[in-house]
């Protein structure tokens, strides 16, 4: 199949951590991630029966009908069709493809498995076999490791839980409270279950038998979850080898940004897969590990044969599944018939541009389909604006952020928390984290979010109100006003392939004093040529500087701060259509500074500040830095600034400022404020139970 790959041109990944990371380009190319270029080899086999769908998944997606007469098409013997169109061969060859039982459904689960396997096999998918081996069962991790794929994947090489292949937990956990209300519902629901061959139902004396104590019964939660942590510390003995990464925000931004700036008309059409993460199967002889009961007073025993929801494993192998049917559905689909597939745990979006692009669409889910993922349709939708985990996109005007409702909500809640004297700490929490969720599409405001995330973190364990500090209320309050002023929508930030430095800046504290120094690189690496400007940062300006008595404690902050006044010194300068058109590139020598503004965010006093006002001043020029970091000696000339030596550089090329004087959007409002508000929060964390 790879002989229809040849007409296309490059596209980048995604930006992710492997750019990061310095991978080779040829290594970070990814399947789909080509352009609708070359010539369509689907013309000669496209039928009336796709044109027939792709007319229904139209009609149903905008009006939110509900689309499930797949049944009059035969989804297996079209699959079998675009196969051997794919291939070259005749298109009776479909029957042979049928016969070779490549069409088959091993029990247990809904995958065409070895239709699946066979299609990445001839398209040269390295990972491919394990799909074999899911027609009887798949590893949990438990007493039989989890593989590495490294042709595939990059390698996870931390994991939040304490691992430890032989740990051994309590026999069993009690269930948690929500369980004790509802045990009738859990009951019909585990006996459907079993019904349908996905759980084992058995006395106790029958399961102390057959597992012999290689077995554990974990809690129950409502909406079931099974916790195969909590005493039983099963999912401490599983260990993913293999990163799992979904996309989000920022992979939404690159795509609205690269059809934006072609001016192509996108469309999209969601998907939600029914029970995602209970879809394979897991080896026998770790079944006895995936047990619960309803109730601890009674003799049955439900075991899991399948995915089970609060198994480490579960979405590792959901992931793995998924990831291979999107990768065989892009090599069937080719390059002109282009389409963005974008897969988060179970929700699906299928972006299709221009009209090639919405038959792409049809396709996607017809394939999709035809390898056995099971499609809740009642749930399908879509259109030009779409809502999609938490992000609301219009493709429009190619705008990201967060729907109408959840704007209107975050308002009212940071309205209600700014206008109270006191709140609950878990209430605050709790709006917290849908703010924080919110923020990965309004990236503008995730800096704001550090001071908030510090507090919240303080007065946690109180189980009584606390008092609502002027520094959160401040924030929250501007927070809303941008909500309020059309910002829950965001235009997607501009990208380029390549980095542009601007500046180079240092900072040094010594002697109880600090200073700041940069020179402009924009045009010139040679500093006689190079605009260039140094302050002593001192109290009446920047009191936060010596907030901890000496500036020698806050020297990142300070490094941070020679980022700033180097964008707010020469930045108004740079000319307009620069601005949105490049990414602005510091060179500094702390290296916890390029982390930090990757990340966007840090609860750490005062670097928060200097990040908060960072972030306006890029969002009110258009533009994004990133600082890349150099030793010392890399970085002598801005180095030498701060130590008041100017011999390299033109007296007349320097640049007077008046930290006074310069046009600060956020940070006076906020210094005197947060200097308090983190001298109550230390009070607090060094003296639990003291409320400032």
């Amino acid at each position: 199949m790879s002989e229809f790959y040849t007409e296309h041109s490059e596209r980048n990944l995604l930006p992710s951590v492997l750019t990061i990371l310095g991978e080779e380009k040829a290594n970070r190319d990814m399947l789909g991630r080509w352009r609708p270029e070359g010539s369509d080899i689907y013309a000669r086999t496209y039928n009336a029966a796709v044109a027939n769908m792709q007319k229904k998944f139209a009609a149903a997606a905008t009006s939110k009908s509900r689309y499930d007469d797949l049944s009059e098409c035969d989804i297996g013997f079209e699959a079998a069709t675009w196969l051997c169109a794919r291939k070259g061969r005749n298109i009776d060859d479909a029957h042979v493809i049928v016969e070779q039982e490549l069409l088959t459904i091993a029990d247990g689960q809904p995958f065409l498995l070895k239709l699946l396997s066979e299609v990445l096999r001839l398209a040269g998918d390295p990972d491919w076999a394990f799909l074999l081996q899911a027609e009887t069962g798949l590893p949990a991790g438990i007493t039989v490791p989890l593989p590495r794929t490294p042709e595939v994947y990059e390698e996870q090489t931390s994991w939040r839980l304490d691992l430890d292949a032989e740990a051994m937990g309590e026999e069993m956990a009690l269930n948690y409270s929500s369980v004790d209300k509802h045990k009738d519902y859990v009951y019909k629901f585990f006996d459907e279950e079993v019904l349908e061959g996905l759980m084992i139902k058995m006395s106790r004396a029958e399961f102390d038998k057959k597992y012999q104590g290689k077995s554990a019964i974990a809690a129950l939660a409502l909406r079931i979850i099974h916790d195969a942590t909590n005493k039983v510390r099963v999912n401490n003995r599983i260990k993913c080898l293999d990163k799992q990464r979904m996309p989000g925000a920022k992979e939404k931004f690159y795509i609205l940004h690269d059809y934006k700036s072609r001016g192509v008309v996108l469309f999209s059409v969601l998907g939600d897969v029914s029970k995602a993460h209970r879809r394979f199967k897991y080896l026998e002889v770790e079944h006895g590990f995936l047990a619960c009961q309803v109730d601890p007073k009674d003799d049955l025993i439900y075991v899991n044969k399948i995915g089970t929801f609060g198994v480490g494993s579960a979405s590792y192998w959901w992931g793995r599944i998924s990831g291979a049917s999107t990768r065989a559905t892009y090599q069937l689909l080719g390059p002109e018939n282009p389409a963005e597939i974008l897969v988060f745990a179970d929700d699906i979006e299928v972006i299709g541009p221009d009209r090639a692009g919405r038959r792409a669409i049809v396709l996607t889910y017809l394939f999709l389909v035809a390898f056995g993922n099971p499609f809740k349709w009642e749930k399908q939708r879509g259109g030009l604006k779409v809502d999609w985990i938490g992000l609301h996109t219009d493709y429009t005007v190619y705008k990201l952020g967060i729907s109408e409702e959840r704007c209107a909500w975050l308002v009212g809640w940071c309205t209600e928390v700014e206008v109270s004297c006191s709140v609950w700490p878990r209430v605050m929490a709790a709006g917290l984290g849908r703010l924080c969720y919110t923020a990965n599409a309004l990236f503008w405001e995730r800096p704001f979010l550090g001071p908030i995330y510090a507090w919240v973190s303080s007065v946690g364990g109180l189980d009584r109100k606390v008092a609502v500090p002027w520094a959160i209320k401040f924030i929250l309050s501007w927070i809303a006003s941008r909500l309020r002023a059309d910002g829950r929508l965001q235009d997607p930030p501009s990208i380029t392939g390549e980095a542009m430095e601007l500046f180079r800046s240092d900072a040094k504290a010594e002697g109880g004093k600090a200073w700041i120094g940069a020179w402009e690189t924009r045009f010139s690496l040679d500093p006689k040529k190079c605009r260039w400007f140094y302050l002593e940062v001192t109290r009446d300006w920047a009191p936060w500087a010596f907030s901890k008595k000496d500036p020698n404690r806050v020297i990142a902050a300070l490094e941070l701060l020679g980022n700033l006044a180097a964008i707010m010194v020469f930045g108004d300068s740079w000319p307009r259509d620069r601005r949105g058109k490049c990414i602005g590139t510091g060179i500094s020598d702390n290296l916890g500074n390029t982390y930090i503004v990757a990340k966007g965010m840090t609860t750490n006093y005062p670097i928060t500040l200097i990040l908060m006002e960072l972030s306006e001043q890029l969002r009110s020029r258009g533009m994004e830095m990133s600082v890349t970091w150099k030793r010392r000696d890399e970085n002598q000339e801005a180095d030498d600034l701060t130590n008041l030596v100017f011999d390299k550089f033109s007296p007349e090329l320097e640049v007077k400022v008046d930290p006074l004087n310069l046009k600060w959007l956020v940070l006076p409002g906020l210094m005197k404020s947060s200097e308090i508000l983190y001298k109550q929060i230390v009070e607090r964390r060094a003296s639990k139970g003291f409320e400032a």
